[in-house]
């Protein structure tokens, strides 16, 4: 059938994006939000060290960790409650055609390392950091999406 070839590149003219960090909780949370802002073409976000915990969840359902991401990003009027908290896996790197990877090197899984879609952000980690380190990260990954997104 059809959708076992389909790997999911340039469906109806649209180059598909994937944001991943470690935990999914921070920085690709940030960039998939600011991306679907700017770009008709919704973009997803993974981790690649997902706390099993969380796993499934919602960032609005998680405990005081993501206090401070919650304020960055309501602070320029983005409501990230509804997102969810998914594990990177093998497929995800096939069905994609660009790999935004803010999740330091040592994080990454081997079929993540083999891709030649990926695009790597040296981003700080904002785990455990104040709020306004994840206010500089939040600016910092949106002039990234701008530039991505040539709106700039």
């Amino acid at each position: 059938s059809s959708d076992i070839i389909d790997t999911g590149r340039q469906r109806n003219g649209k180059m598909r994006t994937l944001y991943i960090c470690r935990g999914n909780i921070g920085r690709s949370q940030i960039a998939r939000a600011f991306h679907n802002k700017y770009s008709q073409f919704k973009a997803d976000a993974v981790g690649t060290r997902v706390n099993k915990e969380f796993l499934g969840k919602k960032i609005g359902e998680l405990d005081e960790r993501v206090n401070n991401l919650i304020k960055c990003m309501s602070e320029v009027n983005i409501n990230i409650l509804e997102s969810k908290i998914t594990q990177l896996n093998d497929n995800m790197v096939d069905n994609y055609d660009r790999l935004i990877v803010m999740a330091e090197p040592d994080a990454w899984p081997d079929y993540l390392k083999k891709s030649n879609k990926i695009i790597y952000w040296n981003i700080g980690d904002p785990k455990g950091k104040d709020i306004e380190f994840h206010r500089y990260i939040r600016d910092e990954i949106k002039m990234n999406i701008k530039k991505l997104l040539f709106i700039i």
